[in-house]
């Protein structure tokens, strides 16, 4: 047990050291503020996505892990990122486009200005990569460890970590914050290329269709997302809304408010259309999980695994 603690504690380290070296290099006041804001907003989806999706995979993994079937696990390991991939690449791109009026929306008022919304808003636009990367983590973590192999994520994390330290000293000082807050999002992106190079599956498995392909589909409506999501913020800003709106003595945020809640809808919408053309299996696959979910309920884990499992061709 705490070997896999170890293993999968990696990223905690990283914002821990990320808020020392800010707190210390960072000349303006309210840096670790920023960090602390912009990475909290991250674990909530980070919770429902890859938490959830690891405890799910888990036993499908350790099964497959205890009969020695690489071909199984493999297939339920690419299953399980390639959901991640559909789930969380949409919110990175969004959260690249709305950081800022997100952060206004939430926090803006009194002594948290505008500006401390929007600096506020760079270093969750910097975290948001981490969304996927950790979820990677989780996953190829518990493939690991449904092999047997505990040292190599515990070897990995440390390797991680320390190149989060060298680049949180590298980046603070021409990014500030926000440099910390990337130097995190590049060392775990660096776990999970490491750890899913050392599974070597890619002689059981073709990831290049069934992961790589689907990934770069879903990337595509991501990317026509965010330019989407950028427009209607940009004509939104043109149209120089107040900052607050009274109603019935009540300030509302009018700007963020319809900053966010526009860029939300167009955003889906345009994700959604897109993925309806060119990455159909991915948007089948999600809402088929989406659908069983809302049949069950409260899903037993190897009910919500035994869609993860399909192979998006079948």
């Amino acid at each position: 047990m705490t070997p896999m603690l170890l293993g999968l504690a990696a990223s905690q380290i990283n914002i821990l050291v990320d808020r020392f070296v800010a707190e210390a290099m960072v000349p303006s006041a309210g840096a670790v503020t920023q960090l602390y804001l912009g990475n909290r907003l991250m674990q909530l989806p980070l919770g429902v996505v890859g938490v959830a999706l690891g405890t799910a995979i888990y036993p499908v993994l350790a099964r497959a892990g205890a009969r020695n079937d690489m071909k199984e696990l493999g297939g339920a390991l690419a299953a399980a990122l390639r959901t991640a991939s559909t789930l969380c690449l949409p919110a990175i791109f969004g959260l690249f486009a709305l950081a800022g009026p997100i952060m206004g929306l939430l926090f803006e008022g009194g002594e948290f200005t505008r500006d401390a919304a929007e600096s506020s808003g760079v270093c969750m636009a910097a975290y948001a990569p981490t969304l996927l990367f950790q979820t990677a983590v989780l996953l190829l973590a518990r493939a690991e460890y449904a092999r047997g192999n505990q040292r190599r994520p515990v070897t990995i994390s440390l390797i991680a970590v320390a190149v989060n330290i060298v680049l949180d000293f590298v980046l603070v000082v021409p990014f500030g914050a926000a440099g910390t807050a990337a130097a995190t999002s590049i060392s775990t992106g660096l776990n999970a290329w490491l750890l899913a190079r050392g599974l070597k599956l890619g002689h059981a498995v073709d990831f290049r269709r069934q992961l790589v392909l689907p990934v770069v589909r879903v990337a595509f409506c991501g990317s026509l997302m965010l330019a989407a999501v950028v427009g209607v913020r940009i004509g939104i800003e043109q149209l120089a809304l107040p900052t607050w709106w009274n109603v019935c003595g009540i300030a509302l945020p009018a700007a963020n408010g319809a900053l966010v809640g526009g860029g939300m809808i167009v955003g889906l919408a345009v994700f959604f259309a897109c993925a309806a053309v060119f990455a159909k299996e991915e948007l089948r696959e999600l809402l088929a999980l989406i659908h069983q979910r809302r049949a069950r309920g409260a899903a037993p884990p190897n009910a919500t695994a035994s869609v993860l499992e399909k192979d998006p061709d079948s």
